[in-house]
């Protein structure tokens, strides 16, 4: 079924005068002309760790992805019919979508899967340009109503893209011209969020493990913060568009002050998948529209510089009072 992992962050050393705690296929996207570079969406290939003076926490973030395979897809596409009168009109809506309806079902899609959501009933205007009189020197414009337009949305929901496919074939044998929407979904996707939230914590006990092992003694755990975020595939698609005029040089010097007309250049859009930096490398490149569940969990140490501050003090504060 073809359808439309773990990564960490960099150690982070922050200033702060108080704990740190937080709450935690079918598509087209991305930028424009800056895409038009093919390497752009490859992982940075480097982490870092910001070290600042006056060092009071240690932040320690491990991340994790993990991508899910979609067990449903649903469509959305609009069935719009004109005719004069909003009873006509109605009444061919209506067959339009009883027709769509059995040969949907046809493909073994349970009627209770395709929804249909009423959305609007328009008049529809055209201007009539005629001079009321002969001798009248301008003509007058007048908007006349000739008729009614009507619009439904049906959803459907498809098991798998060649299942979609099929959909969409139907629906343009039916005369849709207009796919509105497309999405994705998995019936376990809150089971992923805590795992991926899971391999996010074990990622940060490690890195703390491996990074804080420089000091003699390891710093107190202050604080731990997590936050969790769901990417769908439609969001992970990039779309390439060749500059217009990608070199200044393109036509001799002396076309300068002549007039251009650049040749079309449609838009490459492909699933580009996610591109965030990754510790732990995927096992393989982005084939496949999938879900992405991104989780971030944050462990707050105190700082040895922290804790050798304050025992100074005390100790001052100590002195003081004898």
């Amino acid at each position: 079924m073809r359808f439309i992992w773990m990564m960490v962050a960099g150690l982070g050393l922050l200033v702060t005068s108080d704990c740190f705690a937080q709450g935690g296929g079918l598509g087209a996207g991305g930028g424009a002309g800056a895409a038009y570079n093919a390497f752009q969406n490859q992982p940075s290939s480097s982490s870092q760790s910001a070290v600042h003076s006056n060092l009071e926490t240690i932040q320690v973030t491990g991340s994790a992805e993990i991508s899910i395979e979609p067990e449903a897809l649903r469509l959305v596409f609009a069935v719009a019919q004109s005719k004069e009168t909003s009873q006509a009109t109605a009444a061919s809506v209506k067959t339009a979508v009883a027709n769509l309806r059995k040969a949907i079902e046809e493909l073994g899609i349970e009627a209770s899967d395709v929804v249909e959501d009423f959305i609007v009933m328009r008049p529809r205007y055209e201007w009539k340009v005629e001079k009321l009189d002969k001798k009248d020197k301008y003509p007058i414009a007048t908007e006349t109503k000739i008729g009614f337009k009507m619009q439904t949305n049906l959803h459907v929901m498809c098991k798998d893209e060649k299942q979609a496919l099929a959909v969409i074939d139907i629906a343009f044998e039916n005369g849709v011209s207009e796919i509105i929407s497309f999405d994705y979904w998995h019936s376990g996707l809150d089971e992923q969020k805590r795992l991926a939230t899971k391999q996010a914590l074990a990622e940060a006990k490690r890195k703390s493990d491996l990074l804080l092992a420089v000091f003699d003694d390891k710093p107190r755990i202050l604080n731990v913060a997590d936050q969790v975020t769901v990417s769908h595939p439609q969001s992970q698609y990039k779309t390439i568009v060749e500059p217009a005029d990608p070199s200044a040089n393109r036509y001799p010097y002396n076309w300068s002050n002549a007039y251009k007309i650049f040749a079309y250049r449609p838009k490459i859009t492909f699933y580009a998948g996610s591109n965030l930096y990754s510790d732990a490398s995927p096992k393989r490149p982005p084939m496949n529209p999938e879900i992405s569940v991104h989780a971030k969990v944050t462990l707050v140490y105190s700082s040895p510089a922290r804790d050798e501050q304050l025992k100074i003090e005390q100790l001052k504060a100590s002195n003081r009072e004898k």
